[in-house]
Protein backbone atom coordinates (compact mmCIF):
# COMPACT_ATOMS: atom_id res chain seq x y z
CA UNK A 1 0.00 0.00 0.00
CA UNK A 2 1.36 3.40 -0.88
CA UNK A 3 1.58 6.48 1.33
CA UNK A 4 0.33 9.56 -0.49
CA UNK A 5 1.65 13.02 0.35
CA UNK A 6 -0.77 15.96 0.18
CA UNK A 7 -1.07 17.31 -3.37
CA UNK A 8 -0.69 21.02 -4.09
CA UNK A 9 -3.94 22.68 -5.10
CA UNK A 10 -4.21 23.27 -8.82
CA UNK A 11 -4.53 26.89 -9.82
CA UNK A 12 -6.66 28.52 -12.44
CA UNK A 13 -10.08 27.16 -11.42
CA UNK A 14 -12.91 29.60 -12.14
CA UNK A 15 -14.79 31.10 -9.20
CA UNK A 16 -17.61 28.86 -8.09
CA UNK A 17 -16.40 25.86 -10.08
CA UNK A 18 -18.05 22.76 -8.69
CA UNK A 19 -20.90 24.73 -7.11
CA UNK A 20 -24.58 23.88 -7.75
CA UNK A 21 -26.24 25.87 -10.55
CA UNK A 22 -28.87 27.84 -8.66
CA UNK A 23 -30.84 28.51 -11.87
CA UNK A 24 -31.62 24.81 -12.24
CA UNK A 25 -34.47 23.16 -10.31
CA UNK A 26 -34.43 23.91 -6.57
CA UNK A 27 -30.96 25.02 -5.57
CA UNK A 28 -29.40 23.12 -8.47
CA UNK A 29 -31.48 19.94 -8.08
CA UNK A 30 -34.37 18.71 -10.24
CA UNK A 31 -36.10 15.73 -8.65
CA UNK A 32 -38.13 13.35 -10.83
CA UNK A 33 -39.81 10.01 -10.03
CA UNK A 34 -39.63 8.16 -13.38
CA UNK A 35 -41.36 4.91 -12.34
CA UNK A 36 -44.69 4.25 -10.67
CA UNK A 37 -43.07 1.50 -8.62
CA UNK A 38 -39.48 0.60 -7.88
CA UNK A 39 -36.17 2.36 -7.53
CA UNK A 40 -33.72 3.50 -10.21
CA UNK A 41 -30.27 1.95 -10.55
CA UNK A 42 -28.56 4.73 -12.52
CA UNK A 43 -25.61 3.57 -14.62
CA UNK A 44 -24.83 6.05 -17.41
CA UNK A 45 -25.75 9.58 -18.44
CA UNK A 46 -25.27 11.76 -21.49
CA UNK A 47 -26.19 15.34 -22.34
CA UNK A 48 -27.09 16.20 -25.93
CA UNK A 49 -25.97 19.39 -27.70
CA UNK A 50 -29.46 20.83 -27.12
CA UNK A 51 -29.18 20.23 -23.37
CA UNK A 52 -31.47 17.20 -23.08
CA UNK A 53 -30.27 14.64 -20.52
CA UNK A 54 -30.57 10.92 -21.27
CA UNK A 55 -30.19 8.43 -18.43
CA UNK A 56 -29.53 4.70 -18.75
CA UNK A 57 -31.06 3.12 -15.68
CA UNK A 58 -32.74 0.00 -14.38
CA UNK A 59 -36.14 -0.12 -12.71
CA UNK A 60 -35.68 -2.35 -9.68
CA UNK A 61 -38.48 -3.82 -7.59
CA UNK A 62 -38.57 -6.39 -4.82
CA UNK A 63 -38.69 -9.28 -7.29
CA UNK A 64 -37.28 -8.12 -10.64
CA UNK A 65 -35.39 -5.49 -12.60
CA UNK A 66 -36.10 -3.99 -16.00
CA UNK A 67 -33.77 -2.03 -18.35
CA UNK A 68 -34.94 1.52 -18.97
CA UNK A 69 -33.95 4.81 -20.61
CA UNK A 70 -35.25 8.14 -19.30
CA UNK A 71 -35.00 11.42 -21.22
CA UNK A 72 -35.20 14.80 -19.50
CA UNK A 73 -35.55 18.28 -20.95
CA UNK A 74 -32.78 20.79 -20.33
CA UNK A 75 -34.83 22.15 -17.40
CA UNK A 76 -34.90 18.73 -15.74
CA UNK A 77 -38.47 17.64 -16.56
CA UNK A 78 -39.48 14.35 -18.16
CA UNK A 79 -39.44 14.80 -21.94
CA UNK A 80 -42.98 13.77 -22.88
CA UNK A 81 -41.99 13.45 -26.55
CA UNK A 82 -39.69 10.53 -25.74
CA UNK A 83 -41.08 6.98 -25.51
CA UNK A 84 -43.94 6.75 -22.98
CA UNK A 85 -44.05 10.12 -21.25
CA UNK A 86 -40.25 10.37 -21.18
CA UNK A 87 -39.57 6.78 -20.06
CA UNK A 88 -38.71 3.73 -22.14
CA UNK A 89 -38.99 0.37 -20.37
CA UNK A 90 -37.87 -2.73 -22.19
CA UNK A 91 -40.35 -5.04 -20.45
CA UNK A 92 -39.96 -8.69 -19.57
CA UNK A 93 -40.03 -10.37 -22.96
CA UNK A 94 -40.99 -14.01 -22.49
CA UNK A 95 -40.00 -14.86 -26.05
CA UNK A 96 -36.37 -14.33 -25.02
CA UNK A 97 -36.73 -16.39 -21.84
CA UNK A 98 -35.87 -13.28 -19.81
CA UNK A 99 -35.88 -13.48 -16.04
CA UNK A 100 -34.40 -10.07 -15.32
CA UNK A 101 -32.17 -7.47 -16.93
CA UNK A 102 -29.96 -4.48 -16.14
CA UNK A 103 -28.55 -1.57 -18.12
CA UNK A 104 -24.82 -0.73 -18.17
CA UNK A 105 -24.01 1.96 -20.78
CA UNK A 106 -25.63 4.21 -23.36
CA UNK A 107 -24.17 5.63 -26.58
CA UNK A 108 -25.71 8.27 -28.88
CA UNK A 109 -25.06 7.72 -32.57
CA UNK A 110 -24.70 10.50 -35.13
CA UNK A 111 -28.18 9.60 -36.34
CA UNK A 112 -29.39 10.49 -32.79
CA UNK A 113 -30.39 6.87 -32.27
CA UNK A 114 -29.38 5.34 -28.94
CA UNK A 115 -27.42 2.15 -28.35
CA UNK A 116 -27.98 0.70 -24.89
CA UNK A 117 -25.84 -2.07 -23.41
CA UNK A 118 -27.07 -4.36 -20.68
CA UNK A 119 -27.21 -7.91 -19.42
CA UNK A 120 -30.00 -10.48 -19.59
CA UNK A 121 -30.36 -13.22 -17.01
CA UNK A 122 -31.88 -16.46 -18.23
CA UNK A 123 -32.74 -19.67 -16.50
CA UNK A 124 -30.41 -22.30 -17.88
CA UNK A 125 -31.87 -25.26 -19.71
CA UNK A 126 -31.59 -27.48 -16.62
CA UNK A 127 -33.62 -24.88 -14.71
CA UNK A 128 -31.45 -24.73 -11.60
CA UNK A 129 -29.23 -21.68 -12.20
CA UNK A 130 -29.14 -18.32 -13.95
CA UNK A 131 -27.03 -17.52 -16.98
CA UNK A 132 -26.03 -13.99 -18.04
CA UNK A 133 -25.79 -12.87 -21.65
CA UNK A 134 -24.88 -9.62 -23.36
CA UNK A 135 -27.77 -7.57 -24.62
CA UNK A 136 -27.79 -4.46 -26.84
CA UNK A 137 -30.92 -2.63 -27.91
CA UNK A 138 -31.24 0.35 -30.23
CA UNK A 139 -33.79 3.10 -29.85
CA UNK A 140 -34.92 5.74 -32.30
CA UNK A 141 -34.58 9.39 -31.33
CA UNK A 142 -38.20 9.21 -30.17
CA UNK A 143 -37.52 6.34 -27.80
CA UNK A 144 -38.96 3.43 -29.79
CA UNK A 145 -37.22 0.12 -30.48
CA UNK A 146 -35.49 0.26 -33.88
CA UNK A 147 -36.84 -2.78 -35.73
CA UNK A 148 -33.89 -2.70 -38.16
CA UNK A 149 -31.46 -3.68 -35.38
CA UNK A 150 -31.11 -7.21 -34.08
CA UNK A 151 -34.47 -8.87 -33.56
CA UNK A 152 -37.18 -6.19 -33.30
CA UNK A 153 -34.56 -3.78 -31.94
CA UNK A 154 -32.79 -6.13 -29.52
CA UNK A 155 -29.60 -8.16 -29.99
CA UNK A 156 -28.91 -10.98 -27.54
CA UNK A 157 -25.29 -12.07 -27.92
CA UNK A 158 -24.80 -15.84 -27.91
CA UNK A 159 -22.18 -17.00 -25.44
CA UNK A 160 -18.96 -18.55 -26.58
CA UNK A 161 -18.92 -22.32 -26.16
CA UNK A 162 -17.82 -23.36 -22.70
CA UNK A 163 -17.88 -19.85 -21.19
CA UNK A 164 -20.35 -17.97 -19.03
CA UNK A 165 -20.70 -14.19 -18.88
CA UNK A 166 -20.07 -12.59 -15.48
CA UNK A 167 -21.30 -9.03 -15.89
CA UNK A 168 -21.53 -6.87 -19.01
CA UNK A 169 -19.48 -3.68 -18.63
CA UNK A 170 -19.03 -1.34 -21.61
CA UNK A 171 -19.28 -0.81 -25.35
CA UNK A 172 -17.47 1.15 -28.05
CA UNK A 173 -18.66 2.01 -31.56
CA UNK A 174 -16.18 1.76 -34.44
CA UNK A 175 -16.24 4.08 -37.50
CA UNK A 176 -17.81 1.23 -39.47
CA UNK A 177 -20.71 1.09 -37.02
CA UNK A 178 -19.53 -2.19 -35.51
CA UNK A 179 -20.03 -2.53 -31.75
CA UNK A 180 -17.30 -3.83 -29.42
CA UNK A 181 -18.33 -5.08 -25.97
CA UNK A 182 -16.00 -5.85 -23.09
CA UNK A 183 -16.56 -7.87 -19.93
CA UNK A 184 -15.19 -10.92 -18.18
CA UNK A 185 -16.34 -14.51 -18.61
CA UNK A 186 -15.96 -17.63 -16.55
CA UNK A 187 -14.19 -20.46 -18.29
CA UNK A 188 -16.87 -22.96 -17.36
CA UNK A 189 -20.03 -23.29 -15.29
CA UNK A 190 -19.90 -22.13 -11.67
CA UNK A 191 -16.16 -21.38 -11.73
CA UNK A 192 -15.14 -18.02 -10.27
CA UNK A 193 -11.97 -17.57 -12.34
CA UNK A 194 -12.69 -14.98 -15.03
CA UNK A 195 -10.99 -13.64 -18.15
CA UNK A 196 -11.46 -10.24 -19.83
CA UNK A 197 -13.07 -10.57 -23.26
CA UNK A 198 -14.20 -8.54 -26.26
CA UNK A 199 -17.18 -9.51 -28.38
CA UNK A 200 -17.85 -7.79 -31.72
CA UNK A 201 -21.26 -7.11 -33.26
CA UNK A 202 -22.00 -5.82 -36.73
CA UNK A 203 -23.83 -2.49 -36.95
CA UNK A 204 -27.06 -4.46 -37.45
CA UNK A 205 -26.60 -6.32 -34.18
CA UNK A 206 -25.28 -9.70 -35.30
CA UNK A 207 -22.20 -11.40 -33.84
CA UNK A 208 -19.29 -10.72 -36.22
CA UNK A 209 -17.78 -14.17 -36.51
CA UNK A 210 -14.82 -12.83 -38.54
CA UNK A 211 -13.57 -11.10 -35.39
CA UNK A 212 -11.05 -13.02 -33.31
CA UNK A 213 -12.27 -16.57 -32.75
CA UNK A 214 -15.87 -16.81 -33.88
CA UNK A 215 -16.69 -13.26 -32.76
CA UNK A 216 -14.77 -13.25 -29.46
CA UNK A 217 -11.27 -12.62 -28.13
CA UNK A 218 -9.83 -13.21 -24.68
CA UNK A 219 -7.07 -11.27 -22.95
CA UNK A 220 -4.08 -13.58 -22.65
CA UNK A 221 -1.95 -12.73 -19.64
CA UNK A 222 0.17 -15.80 -19.08
CA UNK A 223 2.51 -16.17 -16.13
CA UNK A 224 0.98 -16.08 -12.69
CA UNK A 225 -1.86 -13.63 -13.47
CA UNK A 226 -4.61 -15.94 -14.66
CA UNK A 227 -7.60 -13.74 -13.88
CA UNK A 228 -8.74 -10.48 -15.47
CA UNK A 229 -11.81 -8.38 -16.14
CA UNK A 230 -12.83 -5.64 -18.55
CA UNK A 231 -14.59 -2.55 -17.16
CA UNK A 232 -14.43 -0.11 -20.08
CA UNK A 233 -13.53 -0.03 -23.77
CA UNK A 234 -12.84 2.73 -26.31
CA UNK A 235 -11.99 2.92 -29.98
CA UNK A 236 -8.59 4.64 -29.98
CA UNK A 237 -8.29 5.26 -33.72
CA UNK A 238 -6.03 3.64 -36.34
CA UNK A 239 -7.77 0.28 -35.93
CA UNK A 240 -7.14 -0.04 -32.17
CA UNK A 241 -9.34 -0.94 -29.21
CA UNK A 242 -8.26 -0.25 -25.62
CA UNK A 243 -9.87 -1.94 -22.64
CA UNK A 244 -9.54 -0.91 -18.99
CA UNK A 245 -10.02 -3.21 -16.04
CA UNK A 246 -7.94 -5.38 -13.76
CA UNK A 247 -5.56 -8.33 -13.75
CA UNK A 248 -5.27 -10.58 -10.72
CA UNK A 249 -2.15 -12.17 -9.32
CA UNK A 250 -3.45 -15.03 -7.21
CA UNK A 251 -0.14 -15.42 -5.43
CA UNK A 252 -0.54 -11.93 -3.97
CA UNK A 253 -4.34 -11.91 -3.66
CA UNK A 254 -4.86 -8.44 -5.06
CA UNK A 255 -5.49 -6.94 -8.45
CA UNK A 256 -3.48 -4.67 -10.68
CA UNK A 257 -5.21 -1.93 -12.68
CA UNK A 258 -5.01 -2.85 -16.36
CA UNK A 259 -4.97 -1.28 -19.82
CA UNK A 260 -4.72 -3.59 -22.82
CA UNK A 261 -4.79 -2.88 -26.54
CA UNK A 262 -6.22 -4.97 -29.37
CA UNK A 263 -6.43 -4.54 -33.11
CA UNK A 264 -9.91 -4.43 -34.60
CA UNK A 265 -9.16 -7.81 -36.16
CA UNK A 266 -9.12 -9.24 -32.63
CA UNK A 267 -5.35 -9.71 -32.31
CA UNK A 268 -3.74 -8.44 -29.13
CA UNK A 269 -1.41 -5.54 -29.96
CA UNK A 270 1.92 -6.61 -28.47
CA UNK A 271 3.50 -3.23 -29.29
CA UNK A 272 1.39 -1.57 -26.58
CA UNK A 273 2.93 -1.22 -23.12
CA UNK A 274 4.69 -4.44 -22.18
CA UNK A 275 3.56 -7.25 -24.44
CA UNK A 276 0.19 -5.66 -25.21
CA UNK A 277 -0.77 -4.35 -21.77
CA UNK A 278 0.20 -2.04 -18.94
CA UNK A 279 -0.36 -2.82 -15.26
CA UNK A 280 -0.58 -0.43 -12.32
CA UNK A 281 -0.06 -1.52 -8.72
CA UNK A 282 0.88 1.31 -6.34
CA UNK A 283 1.08 -1.12 -3.40
CA UNK A 284 4.44 -1.38 -1.69
CA UNK A 285 3.91 -4.95 -0.52
CA UNK A 286 1.81 -8.03 -1.21
CA UNK A 287 -0.13 -7.43 2.01
CA UNK A 288 -2.30 -4.80 0.30
CA UNK A 289 -5.85 -6.01 0.86
CA UNK A 290 -7.35 -3.40 -1.46
CA UNK A 291 -7.82 -4.08 -5.15
CA UNK A 292 -6.61 -1.76 -7.90
CA UNK A 293 -8.82 -1.37 -10.95
CA UNK A 294 -9.43 1.03 -13.82
CA UNK A 295 -13.18 1.59 -14.26
CA UNK A 296 -12.97 4.14 -17.07
CA UNK A 297 -10.64 5.08 -19.91
CA UNK A 298 -10.77 7.95 -22.39
CA UNK A 299 -8.51 9.47 -25.05
CA UNK A 300 -7.52 13.12 -24.98
CA UNK A 301 -7.20 15.26 -28.15
CA UNK A 302 -3.47 14.45 -28.43
CA UNK A 303 -4.08 10.69 -28.37
CA UNK A 304 -2.95 10.09 -24.79
CA UNK A 305 -4.93 7.61 -22.69
CA UNK A 306 -6.45 8.74 -19.40
CA UNK A 307 -7.68 6.04 -17.02
CA UNK A 308 -9.57 6.45 -13.74
CA UNK A 309 -10.35 3.89 -11.10
CA UNK A 310 -9.67 2.89 -7.52
CA UNK A 311 -6.44 2.04 -5.72
CA UNK A 312 -5.45 1.02 -2.22
CA UNK A 313 -3.66 3.90 -0.51
CA UNK A 314 -2.84 5.54 2.80
CA UNK A 315 -4.54 8.93 2.76
CA UNK A 316 -3.83 11.78 5.22
CA UNK A 317 -7.54 12.18 5.99
CA UNK A 318 -8.58 8.53 5.98
CA UNK A 319 -5.61 6.28 6.68
CA UNK A 320 -5.60 2.95 4.85
CA UNK A 321 -8.49 2.94 2.38
CA UNK A 322 -9.62 2.52 -1.20
CA UNK A 323 -9.72 5.85 -3.01
CA UNK A 324 -10.29 7.19 -6.55
CA UNK A 325 -7.22 7.68 -8.72
CA UNK A 326 -6.41 8.87 -12.24
CA UNK A 327 -3.45 8.03 -14.45
CA UNK A 328 -2.28 9.11 -17.90
CA UNK A 329 -0.38 7.16 -20.53
CA UNK A 330 1.04 7.77 -23.97
CA UNK A 331 -0.77 6.24 -26.93
CA UNK A 332 1.79 3.42 -26.82
CA UNK A 333 1.03 2.60 -23.17
CA UNK A 334 3.96 4.34 -21.42
CA UNK A 335 3.18 6.11 -18.14
CA UNK A 336 3.12 9.91 -18.50
CA UNK A 337 5.45 10.87 -15.66
CA UNK A 338 4.60 14.57 -16.13
CA UNK A 339 1.04 13.84 -15.00
CA UNK A 340 0.64 14.05 -11.22
CA UNK A 341 3.32 12.42 -9.07
CA UNK A 342 4.93 10.00 -11.53
CA UNK A 343 1.92 9.47 -13.79
CA UNK A 344 -0.68 8.76 -11.08
CA UNK A 345 -2.81 11.08 -8.93
CA UNK A 346 -4.58 9.60 -5.92
CA UNK A 347 -7.56 11.80 -5.09
CA UNK A 348 -8.45 12.85 -1.57
CA UNK A 349 -11.97 14.19 -1.09
CA UNK A 350 -11.56 14.19 2.71
CA UNK A 351 -14.62 11.97 2.95
CA UNK A 352 -15.53 8.30 3.30
CA UNK A 353 -13.69 5.59 1.34
CA UNK A 354 -15.26 4.68 -1.98
CA UNK A 355 -17.87 1.96 -2.11
CA UNK A 356 -15.62 -0.76 -3.45
CA UNK A 357 -13.24 -1.28 -6.34
CA UNK A 358 -15.17 -4.24 -7.75
CA UNK A 359 -18.25 -2.12 -8.47
CA UNK A 360 -18.52 0.41 -11.29
CA UNK A 361 -21.76 1.78 -9.83
CA UNK A 362 -21.48 5.52 -9.66
CA UNK A 363 -17.93 5.59 -11.06
CA UNK A 364 -17.61 7.88 -14.05
CA UNK A 365 -15.11 10.20 -15.69
CA UNK A 366 -15.35 13.17 -18.08
CA UNK A 367 -13.09 15.90 -19.38
CA UNK A 368 -13.85 19.28 -17.84
CA UNK A 369 -13.53 21.26 -21.06
CA UNK A 370 -10.30 23.01 -20.01
CA UNK A 371 -7.90 20.07 -20.33
CA UNK A 372 -8.64 18.77 -16.83
CA UNK A 373 -10.72 15.80 -15.70
CA UNK A 374 -13.80 15.14 -13.58
CA UNK A 375 -13.97 11.91 -11.60
CA UNK A 376 -17.18 10.72 -9.99
CA UNK A 377 -17.32 7.89 -7.45
CA UNK A 378 -19.64 6.25 -4.95
CA UNK A 379 -18.52 6.76 -1.35
CA UNK A 380 -19.58 5.32 1.97
CA UNK A 381 -21.49 2.09 2.59
CA UNK A 382 -22.51 -0.10 -0.33
CA UNK A 383 -26.04 -0.12 -1.73
CA UNK A 384 -28.57 2.69 -1.42
CA UNK A 385 -26.51 4.52 1.24
CA UNK A 386 -23.67 5.29 -1.18
CA UNK A 387 -23.03 8.98 -1.60
CA UNK A 388 -21.86 11.06 -4.52
CA UNK A 389 -18.30 12.35 -4.82
CA UNK A 390 -17.07 14.45 -7.78
CA UNK A 391 -13.49 15.69 -7.89
CA UNK A 392 -11.35 17.50 -10.45
CA UNK A 393 -7.75 17.59 -11.59
CA UNK A 394 -6.11 20.06 -13.92
CA UNK A 395 -4.35 18.99 -17.11
CA UNK A 396 -1.17 18.24 -15.16
CA UNK A 397 -2.94 15.87 -12.79
CA UNK A 398 -3.00 18.16 -9.76
CA UNK A 399 -6.17 17.89 -7.71
CA UNK A 400 -8.16 21.11 -7.47
CA UNK A 401 -9.05 21.59 -3.80
CA UNK A 402 -10.83 24.87 -4.65
CA UNK A 403 -13.35 22.81 -6.60
CA UNK A 404 -16.64 22.39 -4.74
CA UNK A 405 -16.06 21.97 -1.01
CA UNK A 406 -12.48 21.00 -0.14
CA UNK A 407 -12.09 19.46 -3.57
CA UNK A 408 -15.45 17.62 -3.73
CA UNK A 409 -18.47 19.07 -5.56
CA UNK A 410 -20.83 16.81 -3.60
CA UNK A 411 -19.39 17.66 -0.19
CA UNK A 412 -19.93 20.44 2.31
CA UNK A 413 -22.72 22.03 4.35
CA UNK A 414 -24.73 23.26 1.34
CA UNK A 415 -26.42 19.89 0.90
CA UNK A 416 -27.85 20.04 4.45
CA UNK A 417 -30.07 22.94 3.39
CA UNK A 418 -31.58 21.53 0.19
CA UNK A 419 -35.09 20.17 0.93
CA UNK A 420 -34.81 17.51 -1.77
CA UNK A 421 -31.89 15.86 0.05
CA UNK A 422 -33.04 15.93 3.67
CA UNK A 423 -34.25 12.31 3.95
CA UNK A 424 -31.91 9.39 3.48
CA UNK A 425 -28.87 11.45 2.44
CA UNK A 426 -28.89 14.50 4.75
CA UNK A 427 -25.29 15.51 4.07
CA UNK A 428 -24.60 14.47 0.52
CA UNK A 429 -26.48 13.48 -2.66
CA UNK A 430 -26.67 9.81 -3.57
CA UNK A 431 -24.07 8.45 -5.98
CA UNK A 432 -24.68 8.51 -9.71
CA UNK A 433 -23.08 8.92 -13.16
CA UNK A 434 -21.81 12.31 -14.36
CA UNK A 435 -21.76 13.99 -17.78
CA UNK A 436 -20.56 17.34 -19.09
CA UNK A 437 -23.31 19.60 -20.33
CA UNK A 438 -23.40 21.98 -23.29
CA UNK A 439 -22.58 25.02 -21.10
CA UNK A 440 -19.28 23.65 -19.80
CA UNK A 441 -20.69 22.54 -16.44
CA UNK A 442 -21.70 19.03 -15.54
CA UNK A 443 -24.69 17.01 -14.35
CA UNK A 444 -24.92 14.19 -11.79
CA UNK A 445 -27.83 11.71 -11.91
CA UNK A 446 -28.08 10.80 -8.23
CA UNK A 447 -30.45 8.51 -6.38
CA UNK A 448 -32.75 10.70 -4.32
CA UNK A 449 -34.13 10.43 -0.81
CA UNK A 450 -37.05 8.14 0.00
CA UNK A 451 -40.52 9.48 -0.83
CA UNK A 452 -42.00 7.51 2.03
CA UNK A 453 -43.19 4.73 -0.29
CA UNK A 454 -41.55 1.34 -0.25
CA UNK A 455 -38.90 0.91 -2.91
CA UNK A 456 -39.60 4.22 -4.63
CA UNK A 457 -37.00 6.98 -4.82
CA UNK A 458 -36.63 9.86 -7.27
CA UNK A 459 -33.78 10.57 -9.65
CA UNK A 460 -32.08 13.79 -8.55
CA UNK A 461 -30.50 15.61 -11.48
CA UNK A 462 -27.90 17.95 -9.99
CA UNK A 463 -26.41 20.56 -12.32
CA UNK A 464 -23.14 22.23 -11.43
CA UNK A 465 -21.81 25.52 -12.71
CA UNK A 466 -18.84 25.59 -15.13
Amino acid sequence: MCAIAPVVTASGASAGAGSPDQSFGIGGVASVVPFRTGDSLNRDLLVTPSGAMILATTQTTHSSSDPAVVQFTKSGLLDKRFADGGVFRLGLLSEYGLVTGEVRRIYRLRSRKLLVLGVWQFYHADGDWLENRFMVFRLTARGKLDKFFGRVGIAIVPRRNGTYVNETSALAVLPSGAIAITDSVNQRKMVTRSVATIAMLTKSGKLDRSFGEDGWVELRLGGNRPESGGKDIIYAGRGRLVIAGYASNTRQYHDKALLAQFKTSGAQDRSFGSGGLTLLDPASSSSNKYSNVFHRVMQDPTGRLVAAGAVGAIMPSLGATTTPAIARYSSSGAADTKFGPGGLTVLDGNRDPIEGPDSSTGFTMADDGTGGYLIGAARGAAGWDSRCSVMRTNSSGLQDFAFGFNGDACGGPYWQTNPLLQIGHPYRPGAGPIARDQRGGFVVAALGASTGQYNKRPVNLIRFAP
